[in-house]
């Protein structure tokens, strides 16, 4: 009992060490540019721009020598470099465990090793990262790292539907990782809810290239969500074309879903390079950044 228990221990760290080397890897893609500015006004030390003063404005702002070349009054504002908080949320639902390739990284594996990369980025721009589980903790170093696998590797996140009830701030960038295949009229006001003006959120769909092509043929057992959980079709391939429409039409609505709403979304296809996904994520952080 006791060499059993110490096996699976084993075995879970090495699991652990293999996301964090992997995340580690990829994140050394992405060139780092220092401290993370927010492209708000604030204390910090960079020039932002210039506007017109208004009369709540501190004098000490004023640019004088500015507006001694002007008819206006002329406020000088800096960069706001305050930290920023990136929450992370990994699906921690059974269905991201699910695979038809013994050789391919699980939706979870690729789900998880995305998140990591950029909480490392995150942390070398000296931003903090967090999270979504019960008893969350706020990493501001690297060496907080390992805490955050864990967490993935353990599927302590809380379900989509509570991340609501979770306390956020304004300046959080949150990203959500997970298939996203439930309805989509299901999970839609949950992800609503969690998307404001002012905070970026970020849907990262993870999925085996399986469940969009269908390849299947003859007689076949898919495994469901939850489990022992399974059902068993005799003539796959009778399936495949309505199949393959109602897959397509879910992921156009997902898509389109998120254009609407001004949130993010990235899709990444187990099997396929991670760095493609994790640059394409930063892209789109930073592009958001800019507006």
């Amino acid at each position: 009992m006791v060499w059993r228990l110490f096996q699976n221990a084993r075995e879970a760290a090495s699991g652990i060490d293999d996301l964090l080397t992997a995340a580690h890897h990829i994140a050394s893609t992405v060139p780092v540019p220092g401290p993370h500015q927010s492209r708000k006004s604030g204390s910090g030390e960079q020039f932002w721009q210039f506007r017109d003063y208004l009369p709540d404005d501190p004098r000490r702002a004023i640019d004088w020598r500015k507006s001694a070349r002007s008819d206006k009054t002329i406020i000088r504002q800096r960069e706001d470099e305050r930290p920023q908080t990136l929450s992370l949320w990994a699906d921690p639902g059974n269905g991201m465990e699910i695979t038809y390739n013994k050789n391919r990284p699980t939706k979870a594996v690729c789900a998880q090793t995305l998140l990591l990369a950029l909480g490392i980025l995150a942390l070398r721009q000296h931003d903090h990262v967090r999270s979504h589980t019960a008893q969350s903790q706020t990493v501001r170093s690297e060496s907080g790292l390992l805490m955050l696998a864990q967490n993935f590797a353990d599927h302590m996140c809380d379900p989509l539907a509570d991340l609501k009830n979770t306390q956020q701030s304004a300046r959080d960038i949150l990203i959500l990782a997970g298939d996203f295949l439930d309805p989509l009229e299901t999970c839609a006001d949950d992800i609503k809810a969690l998307h404001s003006p002012q905070r970026k959120l970020c849907i990262l769909q993870c999925l085996d290239p399986d469940e969009i092509n269908f390849p299947f043929t003859g007689r076949t057992i898919f495994d469901g969500p939850e489990k022992n959980a399974s059902e068993k079709i005799d003539h796959a391939q009778d399936i495949a074309e309505t199949y393959k429409t109602r897959i397509k039409d879910h992921l156009n609505n997902l898509s389109d879903f998120c254009a609407t709403q001004n949130i993010l979304y990235v899709r990444h296809i187990c099997g396929d390079p991670l760095e493609r996904s994790l640059q394409n994520i930063v892209r789109l952080l930073n592009d958001a950044e800019a507006v």
